[in-house]
């Protein structure tokens, strides 16, 4: 008797039973059921069908945040002559005990147990809700009761009539909009991934973390974690559910803050914002503890989880349309798109989880999928549009970081050109001057001296030459350089050019003038560490461009060693001036070196 008097019921019921030989093809169970809560969590089916069910109609199957099982019954009947197959149907997925009896005549005739802690594939029909196969005999009447276990956890039980065509229908329907969202949802995961990773900008990283807490939620909501399990007999979902929220409340702010400035609005709000979140990961930490998912401090966790997500977004709200008034980046098309999806998740996710209102949908998460496929694309415009700004900024600053590296390089070629211009001065105009009054003054018969100070007279005049910038033309390279090998020329190293398609080649002075600096630059290098006995100089030109190629039979150089050396650094400056590339072939372990340079 006690059992009987712990069952208190909820709602009323309707004696008249549901006439199923004159329903449509969907049928949705209202205003026809009656339900208790099971205060001791232990009645049996034989202590509901012995209790005096009395009273008038029921309209909800939100429960709320349940703390005991929950049992409805109703009556059903075919009144024609002819067998009858209907589907009961549950849309919801995540209700971790469903037992069903159907009852002829004071007798269960029939028993069916699921619900996520028992196995997926006894389903009847692979389903994202819970689908129960009624026989129904010609000029029949049945009580059907239904036991709901989901203690401590939002539970939410709308009930369905329907023909198996049409229960085919409508999962075929629903399946078809969730392999949609989930390939919208990996695409998003996929580009927003390799953005960040090429572009290393945490708008990225929090709209991938968003994204991936969004599929966690809905993915428990919806059942598609039982692709991969049967059952649950651990509840495991819960955690994940949990993780997908926390992923979710901590993302969306950051997110939103990478968009549009909105954290220094109001830095203490902010503050507080991140110390609830913060709050939520302790709990989250202790519901993975198993004997915790059976006691009350999951009761505390579900509500603590509900309104501190809904206090975020409403914090995030606040935020946004600060931001808007300020007329802050993005701040007004993220208030709109914000608001709209905050409006559509209470209306379909926390206030019936709450027990405030009721689905009458047979897919209840269909408008949460299309909302949620809104809001990729809207943020997917929003990340792109980003995106292509830091692209802009980004690419603005290289452009402008190379036009300062040339600008500093064309600096210091140019000091490097008037040092030598003023020392090429120096020596043809005073040195060379004083070294002829020198040979005026040699006696005449002292020929070995007049021939020494003429050859030292020669070597001042060929260095202040090679020194002082030459006004050279296109015509005149050929025949500058040819003269150069020639005059650096000895008995130890022999220097050579050749030069093929140079009619073709119509260089600007000033590369005119950076090629013969860089083959000045070589036969000095080669003069002082290649020990080699021969150099040649290879020019191959087109309209296009020029290769310069040096090759030597010297001793080669470690490729290492030599980058760090100035002539060489020299050259690169030089190369980079004038947008050519230079390739070097390492000679460390064979004869000579080969050195090649591109100008286009």
């Amino acid at each position: 008797m006690l059992i009987i008097f712990l069952l208190i019921p909820n709602m009323l019921f309707c004696a008249n039973p549901i006439n199923v030989n004159q329903l449509e093809d969907i049928f949705k169970v209202s205003g026809n059921f009656q339900t208790y809560s099971d205060l001791t969590d232990s009645a049996e089916i034989n202590d509901v069908i012995n209790f005096d069910w009395k009273g008038g109609e029921a309209a909800n199957l939100n429960f709320g945040i349940a703390e005991h099982p929950q049992w409805i019954k109703f009556n059903i009947q075919n009144a024609s002559d002819q067998f009858i197959e209907k589907f009961l149907y549950i849309p919801y997925h995540h209700i971790e005990y469903i037992d069903l009896y159907v009852v002829n005549t004071g007798k269960v005739i029939r028993q069916i147990k699921t619900g996520t802690a028992r196995p997926y594939d006894e389903k009847v029909i692979e389903s994202s809700g819970y689908p129960f196969k009624l026989n129904l005999q010609p000029n029949s009447t049945y009580q059907l009761y239904l036991r709901l276990d989901h203690r401590y956890l939002p539970l939410r039980a709308n009930l369905f009539l329907l023909s198996e065509s049409k229960m085919r229908e409508v999962n075929n329907d629903y399946h078809s909009l969730k392999w949609f969202w989930k390939g919208i949802m990996l695409f998003s995961i996929i580009l927003s991934s390799i953005l960040f990773f090429f572009i290393k900008t945490r708008l990225f990283l929090y709209y991938t973390l968003l994204l991936i807490g969004i599929i966690l939620f809905v993915g428990v909501e919806t059942g598609d974690y039982f692709l991969f399990i049967n059952q649950d007999n651990r509840n495991t979902i819960i955690d994940i559910k949990h993780l997908g929220n926390i992923l979710v409340v901590y993302s969306f702010p950051m997110f939103l803050n990478a968009l549009t400035p909105i954290k220094k609005l109001n830095p203490k709000m902010w503050k507080f914002m991140i110390y609830l979140v913060f709050g939520f990961c302790i709990l989250f930490i202790l519901v993975l503890f198993d004997p915790i998912k059976d006691t009350k401090i999951l009761l505390i966790i579900t509500y603590y989880a509900i309104y501190v997500s809904a206090l975020i977004f409403v914090f995030q709200l606040v935020f946004l349309f600060r931001a808007a008034l300020l007329k802050k980046p993005n701040a007004i098309l993220l208030l709109a798109i914000y608001t709209f999806y905050v409006t559509v998740f209470w209306l379909t996710n926390t206030f019936p989880n709450l027990g405030v209102i009721q689905s009458e949908s047979i897919n209840v998460y269909a408008i949460l999928l299309v909302m949620s496929i809104i809001e990729i694309f809207t943020f997917l415009f929003l990340v792109a549009r980003e995106n292509y700004k830091i692209y802009n900024e980004r690419t603005s600053l290289v452009r402008a970081q190379k036009l300062h590296q040339r600008n500093l390089l064309l600096a210091t070629v140019e000091s490097q050109e008037k040092e030598r211009n003023l020392v090429g001065r120096e020596l043809h105009d005073m040195i060379g001057a004083n070294l002829a009054v020198v040979k005026q003054q040699i006696a005449k018969d002292n020929q070995y001296l007049r021939n020494l100070l003429q050859q030292t007279v020669d070597a001042v005049r060929n260095l202040s030459h090679g020194l002082i910038t030459p006004q050279l033309k296109n015509k005149d390279l050929k025949y500058e350089i040819t003269e150069l090998c020639v005059l650096s020329s000895n008995d130890k190293i022999s220097f050579s050019s050749y030069f093929y398609g140079w009619e073709h080649y119509n260089p600007s002075s000033e590369v005119t003038l950076h090629i013969f600096r860089i083959v000045q630059e070589l036969i000095q290098n080669a003069i002082k560490h290649s020990k080699a006995n021969n150099v040649r100089f290879q020019f191959f030109c087109s309209k296009e461009g020029i290769m310069i190629q040096y090759i030597d039979d010297g001793i080669g150089f470690q490729l290492k060693e030599a980058e760090k050396g100035i002539g060489l650094l020299n050259i690169h400056n030089r190369i980079k001036l004038i947008n050519g590339e230079l390739i070097l072939h390492d000679g460390s372990h064979e004869k000579g070196v080969l050195i090649q340079i591109v100008i286009k």
